[in-house]
Protein backbone atom coordinates (compact mmCIF):
# COMPACT_ATOMS: atom_id res chain seq x y z
CA UNK A 1 0.00 0.00 0.00
CA UNK A 2 3.16 2.19 0.89
CA UNK A 3 3.81 2.11 -2.82
CA UNK A 4 0.56 3.00 -4.51
CA UNK A 5 0.63 6.10 -2.08
CA UNK A 6 3.93 7.20 -3.27
CA UNK A 7 2.97 6.95 -6.81
CA UNK A 8 -0.10 8.78 -6.30
CA UNK A 9 1.36 11.41 -4.59
CA UNK A 10 3.62 11.48 -7.16
CA UNK A 11 1.20 11.72 -9.79
CA UNK A 12 -0.85 14.51 -7.91
CA UNK A 13 1.94 16.72 -7.73
CA UNK A 14 2.85 17.15 -11.20
CA UNK A 15 -0.56 17.00 -11.97
CA UNK A 16 -0.61 19.90 -10.63
CA UNK A 17 2.00 21.23 -11.43
CA UNK A 18 1.55 21.07 -15.33
CA UNK A 19 -1.18 23.96 -15.59
CA UNK A 20 0.79 26.42 -15.72
CA UNK A 21 5.94 28.47 -17.70
CA UNK A 22 7.03 30.71 -20.22
CA UNK A 23 10.61 30.81 -20.70
CA UNK A 24 13.34 32.96 -19.92
CA UNK A 25 15.58 30.97 -22.42
CA UNK A 26 18.93 31.82 -23.60
CA UNK A 27 18.84 32.26 -27.64
CA UNK A 28 21.38 30.91 -28.96
CA UNK A 29 21.60 31.92 -32.80
CA UNK A 30 20.64 35.04 -34.66
CA UNK A 31 20.15 35.73 -38.17
CA UNK A 32 19.84 38.97 -40.31
CA UNK A 33 17.77 39.49 -43.70
CA UNK A 34 18.30 42.82 -45.38
CA UNK A 35 17.16 44.10 -48.94
CA UNK A 36 19.86 44.16 -51.83
CA UNK A 37 22.34 47.66 -52.06
CA UNK A 38 20.86 50.91 -53.81
CA UNK A 39 20.47 50.60 -57.27
CA UNK A 40 24.02 51.51 -58.87
CA UNK A 41 22.20 53.22 -62.22
CA UNK A 42 21.33 57.20 -60.82
CA UNK A 43 19.97 59.21 -62.61
CA UNK A 44 22.36 62.31 -64.85
CA UNK A 45 22.05 65.34 -63.36
CA UNK A 46 20.33 68.09 -66.21
CA UNK A 47 22.10 71.09 -67.51
CA UNK A 48 20.86 73.37 -64.70
CA UNK A 49 22.59 70.92 -62.32
CA UNK A 50 18.97 69.56 -60.95
CA UNK A 51 18.30 65.92 -60.74
CA UNK A 52 15.51 64.79 -62.40
CA UNK A 53 12.83 62.29 -60.25
CA UNK A 54 10.95 61.24 -62.35
CA UNK A 55 10.83 57.73 -62.25
CA UNK A 56 13.67 57.49 -59.74
CA UNK A 57 13.96 53.96 -58.10
CA UNK A 58 14.38 54.50 -54.29
CA UNK A 59 16.93 52.25 -52.30
CA UNK A 60 15.71 49.02 -50.43
CA UNK A 61 15.20 49.96 -46.78
CA UNK A 62 16.95 47.33 -44.77
CA UNK A 63 14.74 45.60 -42.53
CA UNK A 64 16.41 43.21 -39.58
CA UNK A 65 14.89 40.33 -38.35
CA UNK A 66 16.01 37.38 -35.14
CA UNK A 67 15.66 34.16 -35.67
CA UNK A 68 15.68 32.05 -32.44
CA UNK A 69 16.45 28.53 -32.17
CA UNK A 70 19.08 26.41 -30.23
CA UNK A 71 18.16 25.54 -26.47
CA UNK A 72 17.52 27.65 -23.31
CA UNK A 73 19.20 26.65 -19.80
CA UNK A 74 17.14 27.45 -16.96
CA UNK A 75 17.59 26.19 -13.40
CA UNK A 76 16.33 27.31 -9.67
CA UNK A 77 18.34 27.16 -6.54
CA UNK A 78 17.30 27.82 -3.41
CA UNK A 79 13.20 28.11 -3.59
CA UNK A 80 10.65 28.37 -1.25
CA UNK A 81 6.60 28.80 -2.65
CA UNK A 82 3.77 29.49 -0.23
CA UNK A 83 0.24 29.10 -0.94
CA UNK A 84 -2.32 31.58 -0.09
CA UNK A 85 -2.49 30.66 3.60
CA UNK A 86 0.92 31.38 3.74
CA UNK A 87 1.78 27.56 4.54
CA UNK A 88 4.78 26.34 2.75
CA UNK A 89 3.87 24.16 -0.31
CA UNK A 90 7.44 23.60 -1.81
CA UNK A 91 11.27 23.84 -0.96
CA UNK A 92 13.57 23.13 -2.95
CA UNK A 93 17.38 23.06 -3.30
CA UNK A 94 17.75 22.62 -7.53
CA UNK A 95 16.21 22.24 -10.53
CA UNK A 96 17.16 22.56 -13.79
CA UNK A 97 16.59 21.96 -17.42
CA UNK A 98 16.96 22.60 -21.44
CA UNK A 99 14.32 23.62 -23.55
CA UNK A 100 14.46 23.11 -26.99
CA UNK A 101 13.49 26.89 -28.50
CA UNK A 102 12.69 25.59 -32.13
CA UNK A 103 9.81 22.98 -30.84
CA UNK A 104 8.54 25.89 -28.42
CA UNK A 105 8.30 27.92 -32.20
CA UNK A 106 6.14 25.08 -33.43
CA UNK A 107 3.65 24.59 -30.44
CA UNK A 108 5.53 21.52 -27.98
CA UNK A 109 6.92 22.76 -25.20
CA UNK A 110 10.23 20.09 -24.65
CA UNK A 111 12.03 19.85 -22.03
CA UNK A 112 15.18 18.02 -21.48
CA UNK A 113 18.21 17.01 -19.82
CA UNK A 114 16.43 17.56 -16.04
CA UNK A 115 16.76 17.20 -12.32
CA UNK A 116 15.67 17.82 -9.66
CA UNK A 117 17.05 17.64 -6.18
CA UNK A 118 16.33 17.95 -2.48
CA UNK A 119 12.62 18.94 -2.88
CA UNK A 120 10.37 18.73 0.00
CA UNK A 121 6.62 19.05 -1.03
CA UNK A 122 3.53 19.58 1.21
CA UNK A 123 0.18 18.71 0.18
CA UNK A 124 -2.51 20.87 1.74
CA UNK A 125 -6.26 21.53 0.32
CA UNK A 126 -7.58 25.07 0.34
CA UNK A 127 -11.20 25.89 1.18
CA UNK A 128 -12.51 24.71 -2.11
CA UNK A 129 -11.08 21.41 -1.72
CA UNK A 130 -8.67 21.41 -4.52
CA UNK A 131 -4.73 21.27 -3.69
CA UNK A 132 -3.26 24.61 -2.61
CA UNK A 133 -0.46 23.70 -4.60
CA UNK A 134 -2.16 24.61 -7.70
CA UNK A 135 -3.06 28.33 -6.93
CA UNK A 136 0.23 28.61 -5.51
CA UNK A 137 2.37 27.70 -8.92
CA UNK A 138 -0.37 29.51 -11.06
CA UNK A 139 0.74 32.74 -9.43
CA UNK A 140 4.73 32.20 -10.01
CA UNK A 141 6.23 34.73 -12.48
CA UNK A 142 6.83 33.05 -15.76
CA UNK A 143 10.74 32.44 -15.08
CA UNK A 144 9.82 30.68 -11.86
CA UNK A 145 7.14 28.59 -13.77
CA UNK A 146 9.85 27.78 -16.75
CA UNK A 147 12.75 26.71 -13.71
CA UNK A 148 9.73 24.27 -12.64
CA UNK A 149 9.50 22.80 -16.12
CA UNK A 150 5.75 23.52 -16.79
CA UNK A 151 4.28 25.22 -19.87
CA UNK A 152 3.20 28.57 -20.59
CA UNK A 153 0.00 29.38 -19.29
CA UNK A 154 -0.97 30.30 -22.59
CA UNK A 155 -0.73 29.03 -25.72
CA UNK A 156 -0.06 31.90 -28.54
CA UNK A 157 -2.61 30.17 -31.03
CA UNK A 158 -5.50 28.20 -30.38
CA UNK A 159 -5.51 24.60 -29.08
CA UNK A 160 -3.20 23.04 -26.59
CA UNK A 161 0.33 22.83 -25.78
CA UNK A 162 2.16 19.41 -27.01
CA UNK A 163 4.65 18.57 -24.38
CA UNK A 164 7.49 16.49 -24.13
CA UNK A 165 9.35 16.98 -20.74
CA UNK A 166 11.66 14.38 -18.94
CA UNK A 167 12.66 12.32 -18.08
CA UNK A 168 12.88 14.64 -14.94
CA UNK A 169 16.03 12.80 -12.71
CA UNK A 170 14.47 13.53 -8.99
CA UNK A 171 16.60 12.70 -6.10
CA UNK A 172 16.17 12.98 -2.20
CA UNK A 173 12.72 14.13 -1.93
CA UNK A 174 10.10 14.68 0.66
CA UNK A 175 6.37 14.29 0.20
CA UNK A 176 3.90 15.01 2.96
CA UNK A 177 0.12 14.54 2.38
CA UNK A 178 -1.14 17.26 5.01
CA UNK A 179 -4.96 17.43 4.86
CA UNK A 180 -4.89 13.78 6.63
CA UNK A 181 -5.97 13.49 9.99
CA UNK A 182 -2.14 12.36 10.25
CA UNK A 183 0.18 13.21 8.11
CA UNK A 184 1.66 10.51 5.69
CA UNK A 185 5.34 11.30 4.61
CA UNK A 186 7.45 9.49 2.52
CA UNK A 187 10.91 10.19 0.90
CA UNK A 188 11.93 9.36 -2.20
CA UNK A 189 15.27 8.22 -3.26
CA UNK A 190 15.32 8.26 -6.47
CA UNK A 191 12.68 8.35 -9.24
CA UNK A 192 11.78 9.24 -13.01
CA UNK A 193 9.25 11.44 -14.22
CA UNK A 194 7.49 12.07 -17.93
CA UNK A 195 4.93 14.13 -19.39
CA UNK A 196 4.02 13.41 -22.58
CA UNK A 197 1.02 14.92 -24.82
CA UNK A 198 1.18 13.96 -28.52
CA UNK A 199 -1.42 15.43 -31.11
CA UNK A 200 -3.75 12.16 -30.71
CA UNK A 201 -3.90 12.37 -27.12
CA UNK A 202 -6.78 14.13 -25.30
CA UNK A 203 -4.31 15.81 -22.66
CA UNK A 204 -0.90 15.28 -20.55
CA UNK A 205 -0.16 12.17 -19.02
CA UNK A 206 2.40 12.06 -16.75
CA UNK A 207 4.31 8.83 -16.10
CA UNK A 208 6.47 7.86 -13.13
CA UNK A 209 8.86 5.08 -13.01
CA UNK A 210 11.85 3.64 -11.12
CA UNK A 211 10.98 4.78 -7.94
CA UNK A 212 12.23 4.24 -4.98
CA UNK A 213 11.88 5.32 -1.42
CA UNK A 214 10.28 4.56 2.05
CA UNK A 215 7.26 5.50 3.91
CA UNK A 216 8.53 7.09 6.63
CA UNK A 217 5.28 8.15 8.70
CA UNK A 218 2.74 6.72 10.16
CA UNK A 219 4.89 3.85 10.92
CA UNK A 220 2.90 0.45 10.72
CA UNK A 221 6.17 -1.34 11.35
CA UNK A 222 9.21 -0.26 13.86
CA UNK A 223 11.25 0.63 10.32
CA UNK A 224 9.75 2.37 7.77
CA UNK A 225 8.37 0.30 4.84
CA UNK A 226 10.95 0.29 1.97
CA UNK A 227 9.23 1.14 -1.52
CA UNK A 228 11.63 -1.14 -3.81
CA UNK A 229 10.73 -0.53 -7.49
CA UNK A 230 7.04 1.39 -8.53
CA UNK A 231 6.09 2.43 -12.40
CA UNK A 232 2.70 4.27 -13.48
CA UNK A 233 1.17 6.66 -14.88
CA UNK A 234 -1.60 9.83 -14.13
CA UNK A 235 -4.19 10.42 -17.35
CA UNK A 236 -5.22 14.25 -16.59
CA UNK A 237 -7.65 13.55 -19.05
CA UNK A 238 -9.00 10.06 -20.05
CA UNK A 239 -9.15 7.01 -18.47
CA UNK A 240 -7.75 5.25 -16.27
CA UNK A 241 -6.85 8.50 -14.08
CA UNK A 242 -3.83 6.48 -12.80
CA UNK A 243 -2.62 2.67 -12.93
CA UNK A 244 0.30 1.64 -11.55
CA UNK A 245 2.18 -1.52 -9.93
CA UNK A 246 4.54 -1.22 -6.91
CA UNK A 247 6.77 -3.54 -5.20
CA UNK A 248 7.16 -2.78 -1.56
CA UNK A 249 9.36 -5.01 1.31
CA UNK A 250 7.70 -5.57 4.49
CA UNK A 251 11.21 -6.76 6.29
CA UNK A 252 12.77 -9.59 3.83
CA UNK A 253 8.45 -10.21 2.62
CA UNK A 254 7.41 -8.52 -0.72
CA UNK A 255 3.89 -7.19 -1.06
CA UNK A 256 3.01 -6.31 -4.85
CA UNK A 257 0.48 -3.98 -5.76
CA UNK A 258 -1.46 -2.97 -9.16
CA UNK A 259 -3.77 -0.29 -8.33
CA UNK A 260 -5.94 1.19 -10.82
CA UNK A 261 -8.58 4.57 -10.61
CA UNK A 262 -10.93 4.56 -13.37
CA UNK A 263 -11.62 8.16 -12.78
CA UNK A 264 -12.14 10.92 -10.45
CA UNK A 265 -14.67 10.25 -7.44
CA UNK A 266 -14.69 6.69 -8.24
CA UNK A 267 -12.50 4.08 -5.86
CA UNK A 268 -9.63 2.33 -6.53
CA UNK A 269 -9.21 -1.17 -6.96
CA UNK A 270 -6.08 -3.10 -5.64
CA UNK A 271 -5.01 -6.50 -7.00
CA UNK A 272 -2.19 -8.19 -4.74
CA UNK A 273 0.30 -11.16 -4.37
CA UNK A 274 3.17 -11.39 -1.63
CA UNK A 275 6.20 -13.61 -0.92
CA UNK A 276 6.82 -14.10 3.01
CA UNK A 277 5.12 -14.06 5.78
CA UNK A 278 5.17 -9.95 6.05
CA UNK A 279 3.69 -9.74 2.68
CA UNK A 280 1.10 -11.86 3.49
CA UNK A 281 0.22 -9.94 6.38
CA UNK A 282 0.10 -7.16 4.40
CA UNK A 283 -2.15 -8.29 1.79
CA UNK A 284 -4.25 -9.92 4.82
CA UNK A 285 -4.78 -6.05 5.95
CA UNK A 286 -5.51 -4.30 2.64
CA UNK A 287 -8.18 -6.90 2.12
CA UNK A 288 -9.57 -6.07 5.43
CA UNK A 289 -9.31 -2.30 4.59
CA UNK A 290 -11.56 -3.04 1.47
CA UNK A 291 -13.99 -4.62 3.29
CA UNK A 292 -14.35 -1.55 5.79
CA UNK A 293 -14.64 0.58 2.96
CA UNK A 294 -16.23 -0.61 0.23
CA UNK A 295 -17.15 2.64 -1.27
CA UNK A 296 -13.30 3.37 -1.62
CA UNK A 297 -11.59 0.09 -2.85
CA UNK A 298 -12.02 -2.92 -3.82
CA UNK A 299 -9.12 -5.86 -3.68
CA UNK A 300 -8.76 -9.10 -5.52
CA UNK A 301 -5.49 -11.53 -4.80
CA UNK A 302 -4.02 -11.78 -8.30
CA UNK A 303 -0.42 -12.17 -10.01
CA UNK A 304 1.29 -9.03 -9.59
CA UNK A 305 3.91 -8.99 -12.06
CA UNK A 306 6.55 -6.21 -11.66
CA UNK A 307 9.54 -5.75 -14.33
CA UNK A 308 12.86 -4.77 -13.39
CA UNK A 309 14.19 -2.92 -9.65
CA UNK A 310 15.71 -4.63 -6.56
CA UNK A 311 13.91 -7.30 -5.07
CA UNK A 312 13.32 -7.38 -0.93
CA UNK A 313 16.32 -9.38 0.26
Amino acid sequence: MAGFHAALVFGLVWTAACFGSSGDGDPQAAAADGGGPADSAAPAPAVDGSVPDGGAKKPHQKRNSLAVSGRGQHSLHNFTMNDKEGREVVRLEKASGSTDLNALKRGTFHVTNAKIEGVEITLYRDDTGKLSLVNAMKQQPPTVRHGMMVPPTKKPKKGEWLMEVGPIEVKDATLTIGFTKKPVIFHVDSAKITVRRRAEDPGPVIYFHEVQGHMMKPKPLPKPVRIAWANGLVNLVGKPLVHLAARTCIRKSELRIDAIVEARKEPVHLEGDSAGIGGALGRLGINIAAHVKKDKMSYSHEAVHIDGGPGCK
